[in-house]
């Protein structure tokens, strides 16, 4: 009986605990907070990265890389001055 409790407990703290930690899903009314939270820095000096290992002969890059390149790019054009 004891047991039952204490299963029964740690799976309603398991289950509160995943709850609280849920992230809202974002509608389309929330872009603009996505554009505030966008870091550019970090974006540009991941572009820089990209471009160094794009035009090196010594690196390649898959073609999962040059789409998360091409996305990158486009997302500082649209969030970053």
């Amino acid at each position: 009986m004891v047991k039952n409790l204490v299963v029964v407990a740690i799976l309603g703290w398991v289950a509160w605990y995943a709850y609280s930690q849920l992230q809202p899903v974002p509608s389309v009314a929330d872009n603009t907070v996505e554009g505030a939270s966008f870091n550019c820095r970090k974006a540009l000096a991941m572009l820089a990265d990209d471009y160094n290992c794009r035009n090196s002969s010594t690196c390649t890059m898959t073609s999962g890389e040059m789409g998360d390149l091409r996305q990158r790019e486009t997302d500082i054009e649209k969030n970053c001055n």
